[in-house]
């Protein structure tokens, strides 16, 4: 080739050097060095995320986002690729929640509280989109007792608001809610407290819709609130 002049194969890399220049750069731009790591009880860390207060609990939604309950009852919701912090809710309670439940697809949040109320979060907001009071009925002349909420399931299809609905149980009672308007559907009474909740098996033509595990037995709860 005469002096001067570039190889077909070298023309690329030619043309990258001249834009490089015009712009003012002299190399390409280099690759961010990876981020170091360390091992700790045998396992490699990747990433570290450090929160405000104490960690109380971590769930990670089926899209990946991470929510970190702290014992000073807010929640900080975490990137679970890289850590980096998203923003957190203000304190929703004084106590962290004693469970929490994704639903929506990941785009919300349940929060069993210690006061009896189940809290619906909104991942988007990080706030408080609706309350429910998971109370026994009252005896007559006497104030309904309040237990904490102590175990949540969602039912349906909990990647489509619309078609879910979610189960909060609280001492001897489970409310039944619709999630997209937060619609009381139906109340299951108990004669002692509930000890363990699942919901059914998506896909599956089961005539039960949760499980409610109490003192020497399994409870079957339809859709309805049969039993």
């Amino acid at each position: 080739a005469a002096e001067g002049a570039y190889h077909c194969d070298s023309i690329p890399a030619a043309m990258l050097a001249v834009k490089r220049a015009f712009e003012g750069r002299s190399s390409a731009a280099e690759e961010p060095p990876p981020k170091p790591t360390t091992t700790r009880g045998g396992l490699q860390v990747r990433f570290t995320a450090k929160l405000t207060e104490a960690l109380e609990l971590v769930s990670r939604s089926p899209r990946g986002l991470l929510a970190a309950a702290t014992i000073g009852g807010s929640v900080t919701f975490v990137d679970g690729s890289d850590l980096s912090l998203l923003g957190a809710t203000e304190e929703l309670h004084e106590d962290p929640p004693n469970a929490v439940a994704w639903a929506a697809g990941g785009e919300t949040l349940l929060l069993a509280g210690e006061d009896g109320i189940a809290r619906v979060v909104s991942v988007a907001s990080r706030s408080v989109v609706r309350s429910h009071a998971v109370r026994e009925e009252p005896e007559a002349g006497k104030r309904p007792r309040c237990h904490p909420v102590s175990r949540l399931a969602v039912l349906g299809d909990g990647a489509f608001e619309f078609s879910a609905s979610f189960v909060a149980a609280a001492g001897r009672v489970a409310h039944c809610y619709r999630l997209s308007d937060g619609t009381l559907e139906h109340v299951c009474e108990l004669t002692s407290p509930v000890h363990a909740l699942c919901a059914a098996p998506r896909g599956e033509p089961l005539h039960w819709a949760y499980a409610l595990a109490v003192k020497g037995c399994v409870r079957l709860v339809s859709r309805a609130g049969a039993t």
